[in-house]
């Protein structure tokens, strides 16, 4: 198991007080892009849906369980290719 899967596993195990830059990082790891504006919202080419986290504040677990469900999405599209 590599580190992404394992940062993955402790998200999923506990999703809370996650630090914004962990879930930026790895959602810019499976290639998602990143528009700000009041709030962060991230995309992918591959999924026709968005995310959207509140700026200026801490990430709740609901924001971080979102980026789970957006990684595993991406994983699952890129491998029906």
């Amino acid at each position: 198991m590599g580190k992404r899967e394992k940062l993955l596993e402790a998200i999923r195990n506990n999703p809370v007080d996650i630090p914004f830059e962990t879930i930026k990082n790895l959602l810019f790891y499976y290639g998602c892009t990143l528009r700000v504006k009041k709030h962060y919202v991230f995309s992918h080419p591959a999924l026709d849906y968005i995310i959207t986290i509140p700026r200026g504040r801490k990430i709740k677990a609901v924001y971080a369980k979102e980026a789970i469900r957006m990684v595993d999405d991406i994983i699952d599209a890129l491998s029906k290719d």
